[in-house]
């Protein structure tokens, strides 16, 4: 059933079955996250915050923690999925309960897009990613701003942020 009330649980579930089923820990999940969210534009200078349907495509918004942008809602919604742990490793486990067929197509399309360009990175490159699209080049500038909320970051740091709408628009 498709709609525009989707949840971050819908977007993560979606992400994961996308994904062929499973992921490699909750930091992976965090980042592949964000990069759904906010992507650099070197085209235009500017960093790209994808909506859909004036609000954030992930539905949750990020902030500046010990590790890089995070949000702690993503403990929310861990109950849902199968979690294996191991020495070293945490294996994150979605059984298809329909999540992409919640999300309109420009939403599942952006989800396809961060899998094919991230899948392979494991958590600290896409850490570092994350970290170099936000300017943040040491552990001290991230602890500078903890607990920042991104788009506040983004406007201190006079990062040029731009709000692309998917239902609206496409880039």
């Amino acid at each position: 059933m498709l709609t525009d009330d989707y949840t971050l649980l819908d977007f993560a579930g979606c992400l994961i079955n996308t994904n062929g089923g499973s992921l490699l820990g909750l930091i992976k999940l965090s980042f592949l996250l964000f990069l759904s969210q906010y992507e650099k534009n070197y085209h235009y200078g500017s960093i790209i915050k994808y909506l859909y349907d004036s609000k954030p495509i992930t539905r949750t918004e990020f902030s500046l923690l010990t590790f890089g942008p995070f949000n702690i809602e993503i403990y929310d919604i861990l109950d849902e999925f199968e979690i294996v742990s191991g020495p070293n490793i945490t294996l994150i486990i979605s059984q298809d309960d329909g999540y992409c067929s919640k999300l309109p197509n420009p939403v599942s399309d952006r989800i396809k897009h961060i899998l094919n360009k991230y899948k392979k990175y494991d958590a600290m490159t896409l850490r570092e990613t994350a970290l170099n699209m936000l300017g943040i080049e040491t552990d001290d500038d991230l602890r500078k701003y903890y607990g920042y909320p991104v788009d506040d970051y983004i406007e201190e740091a006079r990062l040029n942020l731009k709000s692309v709408d998917l239902k609206y628009s496409r880039l």
